[in-house]
């Protein structure tokens, strides 16, 4: 079942350790020490550093954008009211209270632009 899930070198990687003639006298692998297995394999600790670093740089533009391209890709292109209300809800609270208490900027009245400069 796992093997109709992967390609490229992981896919070499599970024919030639896991589904392997060579390894039929011993006791077949379970499901998840070749889940285990695939993982020490190819899931680095470099990898994963990576994509959290990745993660936690994009910040509030980067959040502004996804939701612009992402609201483009919509059938019904939501109205700017929305994306304020969805910016405004996926940033982080200390960023969000600095724009609603201190900087008086709600989603009614302040345009995305002025938000997203603002964070």
């Amino acid at each position: 079942m796992l093997k109709q899930h992967l390609s490229g070198n992981a896919l070499d990687w599970y024919i030639q350790s896991v589904n392997s003639a060579h390894f039929s006298e011993s006791e077949p692998m379970t499901f998840t020490d070749a889940l285990c297995a695939l993982h020490r394999c190819f899931v680095t600790t470099s990898n994963a550093q990576r994509a959290t670093v990745a993660f936690d740089a994009v910040g509030p533009e980067g959040f502004a954008e996804m939701l612009i391209k992402r609201a483009n890709q919509m059938a019904h292109i939501p109205g700017e009211f929305v994306l304020n209300q969805r910016f405004l809800a996926g940033i982080p609270q200390p960023i969000r209270y600095k724009l609603r208490v201190d900087r008086q900027m709600t989603a009614e009245y302040t345009p995305l632009e002025t938000l997203r400069t603002n964070a």
